[in-house]
């Protein structure tokens, strides 16, 4: 009262609800140094469960991947990785930063689906509608219709594409299909034979015929991509003076110039992550697709940690690869994809224009900034070292009764106010 304005403890309810689920009394808290060096989380909990066994972890580098919006990132996993694989054991595991609640996924899939995550209290003096949600990681997406189903778990994320019919089909469950952020693209390695040769990569883009491929893999509210951006991001643009769309007469006429200028027409190796069904079916697409515009395209089969270890920036291996990144609607986004260095830059670019370009961005007004993201759209666009090829669907089922889900426009979701009858 003394300050005039409401002061909210943020550390007590979180500590009290730690306290109430562990079933092991192994509690774990993640902050910045500042408050894991303070003490304030262990003195807490240690108060309301005596006998515990408390494990803390500063996470500095977390708070400046979130405000950059890498939230699903690549780096963000490394990072995540090497701070709790080693971390604990524990069984509740306190979010000890207003930043990292960004990062429930990623830090879902590091520690496990036995680990409890506990949510502050709303810092707008408002008590969360559900005190405790418990997120479960499958790595098999069956898995999560299945559990969905049986009643395991309340709502699931992301079910597989041949999963959404059958959801649909269930009285028991509410199934919500959308455009999702997920952009699905071919990367060329930049910096090697045969993807430094601008002719071939604009043979594959006229190759591909992005309405077939969206057909084949049974997406059912994926859009064609043409540009790189998020569609929701204020720069976005399909407005580009060289139209590569599908074209196979173009697409010929591209290795004719390729063989008369080098002789011979290299075949191209993708790696892609097989494991994933859509993303096997898609490669094959696109195999196809190139071979009747007289293209040879080799599949290199891999699963997720192998595609990742295999197209770092620092050491790639790649030609070309399938990948998926999940865009924000921000434009300094698109960073990701063309800053050096960086491993979801797996064009592996260090193109000049492409830096000046991102660095006038982030000094410049709105309205000069999407003058200058618009432009490194129809460079990234011409040059063709990403091919754009869909924005796939997204999906959330929950069993009837569960409330409070928030679907954004931007093809995002909130579960804030989410709650589930008991």
């Amino acid at each position: 009262d003394s300050f005039g304005i409401p002061v909210i403890d943020v550390i007590g309810p979180g500590s009290e609800e730690a306290s109430r689920v562990t079933t092991s009394g192994k509690i774990g808290v993640i902050g910045t140094q500042a408050t894991v060096k303070s003490g304030v989380y262990e003195k807490a909990i240690r108060s309301l469960a005596p006998g515990c066994e408390f494990h803390a972890k500063a996470c500095p580098m977390l708070v400046p991947l979130v405000e950059e919006g890498l939230w699903d990132d690549e780096v963000t996993k490394i990072v995540c990785r090497r701070y709790l694989e080693d971390f604990g054991p524990v069984d509740t595991l306190v979010l000890g930063c207003t930043h990292y609640p960004y990062l429930e996924k990623i830090i879902r899939e590091i520690v496990g689906d036995h680990v409890t995550l506990v949510r502050f209290e709303d810092c707008w003096k408002e008590k969360p509608v559900t005190e405790t949600i418990v997120l479960r990681y499958f790595a098999n997406e069956s898995a999560r219709l299945i559990a969905l189903e049986n009643g395991e778990i309340d709502c699931a994320i992301t079910l597989s594409y041949n999963e959404y019919e059958i959801a649909q089909k269930n009285q028991d469950l509410e199934v919500n299909i959308f455009v999702g952020t997920g952009l699905n693209y071919l990367a060329f390695n930049t910096t090697a034979e045969p993807g430094d040769r601008e002719l071939l990569r604009l043979a594959v883009a006229y190759a591909i015929d992005r309405s077939a491929i969206i057909r084949s893999v049974g997406d059912p509210a994926a859009v064609p991509a043409v540009s790189v951006f998020s569609r929701d991001a204020s720069a976005y643009t399909e407005n580009f003076s060289e139209d590569l769309s599908y074209d196979p007469a173009a697409a010929r006429e591209m290795i004719a110039r390729l063989r008369l200028t080098s002789g011979t027409v290299p075949e191209l190796k993708l790696l892609v992550n097989t494991p994933i069904q859509s993303y096997k079916t898609l490669a094959e697409v696109v195999q196809e697709q190139c071979r009747q515009a007289g293209i040879t395209v080799t599949l290199e089969e891999t699963d997720g940690s192998g595609l990742t270890a295999r197209s770092k920036f620092t050491s790639p291996e790649h030609q070309v690869l399938l990948y998926t990144i999940f865009l924000n609607e921000y434009n300094s986004d698109i960073s990701r994809l063309f800053s050096p260095g960086i491993s979801s830059n797996k064009a592996v670019l260090t193109d000049e224009r492409v830096i000046a370009l991102l660095e006038d961005a982030r000094r410049a007004g709105d309205a000069e900034a999407d003058r200058l993201y618009k432009e490194l759209q129809t460079l990234a666009h011409d040059s063709c070292w990403y091919i754009p090829l869909f924005y796939g669907s997204g999906c959330i089922a929950w069993r009837k009764g569960v409330e409070g889900v928030v679907l954004r426009s931007t093809g995002r979701y909130d579960f804030t106010y989410i709650r589930a009858p008991r």
